[in-house]
């Protein structure tokens, strides 16, 4: 599936984003690969041209040994680890293709191993509307039980940065620039592309190739391009080219290093105003219309050390490369951390907070006040402040003879939905030993940190986590580095493992969401609902109605980052493992796109999909009046 949107209003028009899937397209159909190329050339591509499209391809077949998805175009990231393409009437429709949304519903396809390439900008949204989007799955639910495929994922660009395209002399000779080395090597033109052992082009040996000459080719435009790829393909089954071609093909020449345009969102809030290379009348590019948008994207990288250490981003000094996050490495790189800083410095600046709660759980508002909130059967909640301090308590169906409550405290997780003042709903779960801290901000739920009881002190790397999310920016160019820092001290706070869970979950790695729930069960805590629907874990009820999931074991692998090689358990063998769930519905916002594909089931009740609907675009789970009238409903049941 080759999937090219060179016009998405109000962005730059980008004529290489469809160059590239009809090139890749030829490319498959040259060894006999069944092969749909959707371009917005003739009339614009959206998610039912792409679903009829999928179909298309998919249907009538009993298993696919691999499905290849290019994607040409614009492109952003958000939220924990979330990236989004954007499809023709992005904009108007507020929609855009989530991958790992779209992912996952493959896994229903029987897919055996999955090739996903993806030329995109991967900076942050530029301004509200391009974070507000809802996330489109694109595929229906499929007819088989899930298995997860085995994931190459090629992207051009690491996370927080712009990709590129160059301008040739003619509107077909437009390139992308990371397609364009791509097409290269899988061409069979690039000795460098081949596994020299094995004489063919392999998963390794490609991914070796685009890491390499990926930023070289960028260099000679003076932009930065940093290709992120995750090999997962395992010999045999890991061929993309079998034997050089006899006689080798020919390169096609690069255009003069010219006029160089960003593909990400950055061009959002400008209107009709089309940027550097719009179209005239007949359809040929404005040159005169040319413009520099990398300055428009922030940067992030190196901001880690900075934020963790309370420091400013060191000073690289001026270079005559742009990087693909701003031209003004240094001014942007130094915005987005006061940016991420100023989020931090407000946890110290909140109202007070209860520290404790003589039944052990309960949880805090900070920029609302509550009406009441709903904890199920098991549960209630009674107000100790201002309606913004809340403890939890046992409910009507009282504390004998059920594994919630113990001489007055609470055991086991409840869930926890609440109504704030202004009708709209919020929640995640009432904890054992934790106080669910909730910010209230622009009438959403901005952060939700898990302090522990007479510890609150504890949850300040939590604070830091989302704070980066808040940004938008809770990705990272070593997902695997970052996850395996967020657990951490996990027992501090259940919200980092969920952050970690939905990172390892964007590189297709279900076994790492389950050692995390395994780490998260050996140390007495629940399984958040996020966690046990990233990895699709068995739920069922005991007779006393208390949701457990079973961990499936996993197995030793080699660790993939730095971070991981002094952290055995992110990479280490485990075993099964039964625990009890937290919460009945997503923490995070992003979790709702995820429950159309496990319905039904103990975990997700068909009634709980059809509230995805209903959230409002904040981090975490925000609902309308009527979204949290149907989400108690349910809640209240429990």
């Amino acid at each position: 599936m080759a999937i090219g949107v060179s016009d998405a209003p109000p962005l730059e028009f980008l004529r290489g984003a469809a160059n590239g899937a009809r090139a890749f397209g030829t490319w498959a159909q040259s060894l006999g690969i069944r092969t749909e190329v959707l371009t917005d050339e003739e009339k614009p591509v959206g998610c039912t041209e792409l679903r009829a499209a999928f179909e298309r391809l998919l249907s009538g077949r009993q298993g696919v040994d691999w499905l290849l998805v290019y994607f040409g175009g614009h492109g952003l990231s958000r939220g924990a680890g979330e990236d989004l393409w954007l499809p023709s009437a992005w904009h108007a429709d507020q929609r855009a293709i989530s991958i790992n949304a779209l992912r996952r519903r493959l896994s229903r396809y029987a897919v055996r191993r999955l090739t996903i390439v993806g030329d995109a900008c991967r900076s942050l949204p530029a301004d509200a509307d391009s974070a507000d989007l809802v996330a489109d799955a694109v595929l229906g639910r499929g007819p088989f039980d899930p298995t997860e495929p085995r994931l190459d994922l090629l992207q051009a660009s690491s996370p927080y940065h712009a990709s590129y395209m160059v301008l040739g002399a003619r509107p077909e000779d437009d390139r992308c620039i990371f397609s364009g080395v791509l097409e290269e090597a899988l061409s069979g033109a690039r000795e460098e592309a081949f596994d020299a052992r094995r004489g063919c082009i392999t998963s390794v040996s490609l991914a070796g190739f685009l890491e390499r000459e990926v930023p070289l080719r960028a260099v000679q435009y003076r932009v930065k391009l940093e290709p992120h790829v995750v090999s997962g393909f395992r010999e045999p089954d890991d061929v993309y080219l079998a034997a050089r071609p006899v006689p080798p093909p020919h390169l096609r020449p690069w255009p003069t290093a010219a006029a160089v345009g960003a593909m990400g969102s950055e061009r959002a809030a400008r209107g009709a105003e089309r940027g550097w290379s719009t179209r005239d009348a007949t359809g040929r590019h404005d040159r005169a219309a040319s413009r520099d948008v990398a300055d428009l994207l922030r940067g992030l990288e190196g901001m880690d050390e900075a934020i963790s250490g309370g420091r400013a981003p060191r000073d690289r000094g001026p270079g005559p490369i742009r990087d693909g996050i701003g031209g003004a490495d240094r001014t942007a790189r130094s915005r987005s951390a006061a940016r991420i800083r100023s989020f931090r410095m407000a946890y110290r600046h909140e109202s007070a907070r209860p520290t404790g709660f003589e039944t052990g759980s309960g949880f805090s508002l900070d920029g609302a006040a509550a009406q009441g909130a709903v904890l199920g059967r098991h549960g209630s909640a009674a107000d100790q402040g201002g309606r913004r301090w809340w403890r939890a308590e046992p409910g009507d169906a009282g504390m004998d003879g059920n594994p919630w409550w113990r001489l007055g405290r609470l055991m086991a997780p409840l869930p926890l939905l609440i109504e704030l003042d202004d009708g709209t709903w919020c929640g995640a779960a009432a904890l054992p030993g934790f106080i669910g801290a909730f910010t209230v901000a622009d009438g959403g739920v901005a952060s939700l940190i898990y302090r522990p009881v007479h510890r609150p002190d504890a949850a300040r790397e939590t604070e830091t986590a989302v704070a980066w999310l808040r940004a938008g920016a809770l990705t990272a160019p070593a997902a695997y580095g970052l996850a395996a820092r967020l657990r951490d001290d996990k027992e501090s706070d259940p919200v980092r493992s969920v952050l970690a869970a939905y990172l390892y979950d964007t590189q297709g790695d279900a076994e790492s969401v389950h050692r995390t729930a395994w780490s998260m069960a050996r140390h007495g805590l629940p399984i958040p609902f996020d966690i046990a629907v990233l990895g699709r874990m068995p739920a069922a009820r005991d007779a006393d109605g208390l949701l457990s999931v079973t961990i499936p074991a996993t197995r030793s692998r080699a660790p993939r980052s730095a971070a991981e090689r002094i952290r055995p358990w992110t990479h280490g063998e485990t075993g099964e493992m039964s625990a009890p769930v937290a919460g009945a519905f997503p923490w995070l916002r992003q979790g709702w796109t995820l429950l159309e594909d496990e319905a039904p089931s103990p975990l997700v009740p068909d009634a709980l999909v059809r509230v995805a609907e209903h959230v409002r675009p904040f981090p975490f789970t925000t609902l309308s009046a009527e979204g949290g009238r149907q989400l108690r409903a349910i809640v209240g049941r429990l």
